[in-house]
């Protein structure tokens, strides 16, 4: 999965683990949240990544495929002036990837004054049509997203983003 979020304001000062637990909508502050980049706030926007051991919040994550576990989301700097692009390493997520993906996107379109593009930067949304068009998957309840997504994730395998390469190296 893939966005861009072009932002007027480039600082932006987040704990990862508040915000890794926003972006999931987890109920708990004990967990632990990975994190890729410089220090432990969100400040600068050219390189950072999260994920979760999703093995911890449900034990029954063993039973998905092995190749899901690498799930992050990442963020990092485009060529272009203050667009920013946010990626995955799978083309399709499962659902509680997807929620903390999408709240990602409106978090940093939020906070940054941004707006949002889903189609490789042909079009640009304000945040209030992004909330729209993914207000389901943004809200649910991060356990039963957690549930589906071990039903889902214990039969298929999942399929590579296909520009996670170039986003991940080749954007400076």
């Amino acid at each position: 999965m893939k966005a861009f979020v072009k932002v007027k304001k480039n600082i932006l000062n987040a704990d990862y683990h508040s915000l890794s637990q926003k972006i999931w909508g987890i109920k708990t502050d004990n967990f632990f949240a990975n994190r890729l980049g410089p220090d432990d706030e969100l400040n600068n926007l050219t390189d950072f990544g999260f994920s979760l051991l999703y093995s911890d919040f449900n034990p029954k994550w063993d039973t998905v495929k092995i190749r899901w576990n690498a799930s992050g989301i990442y963020l990092h700097e485009t060529h272009t002036s203050g667009v920013i692009a946010v990626f995955s390493e799978f083309d399709f997520e499962l659902p509680i990837t997807q929620k903390a993906f999408f709240n990602l996107i409106a978090y940093l379109a939020d906070n940054l004054d941004g707006t949002i593009s889903e189609d490789n930067q042909q079009s640009w949304i304000d945040l209030v049509t992004f909330l729209k068009k993914h207000h389901e998957i943004m809200t649910a309840d991060f356990n039963q997203l957690l549930a589906d997504s071990i039903q889902i994730g214990s039969k298929i395998n999942p399929v590579d983003e296909p520009s996670f390469y170039d986003l991940s190296y080749d954007i400076y």
